[in-house]
């Protein structure tokens, strides 16, 4: 999957940092569970590649959608080149009902 380049009011220096992340998941309430296993997972991942304040929230007034958070210390362009991995498999099985929508 290609995540698009953010929308930005102006231009961002390439060091300009730390970036906040924000992956908007819309699922089947049903999958909940599965789902919040495989994004679990992903934790990992994230820091791996620089996120630090990793963290996952669900909205209280939607059911079904889930929201990913992360920090990239490293800067604009670092977020760039990392962008977020989408849980594919998980999505797959737990029947998204969109593509997430990445935030930076």
């Amino acid at each position: 999957m290609h995540w698009p380049a953010p929308v930005t009011a102006q231009a961002i220096e390439n060091d300009r940092g730390p970036v906040l992340v924000t992956v908007e998941y819309r699922i089947d309430p049903a999958d909940r569970e599965p789902f919040l296993d495989a994004l679990a997972r992903l934790e990992h991942g994230r820091r791996r590649d620089g996120a630090y304040a990793w963290g996952v929230f669900e909205d209280a007034a939607q059911e079904g959608r889930i929201i990913e958070t992360f920090l990239i210390e490293a800067g604009w362009s670092a977020s760039m080149s990392a962008s977020p991995r989408p849980i594919a498999s998980s999505r797959r099985r737990c029947a998204a009902s969109t593509d997430p929508a990445i935030q930076r």
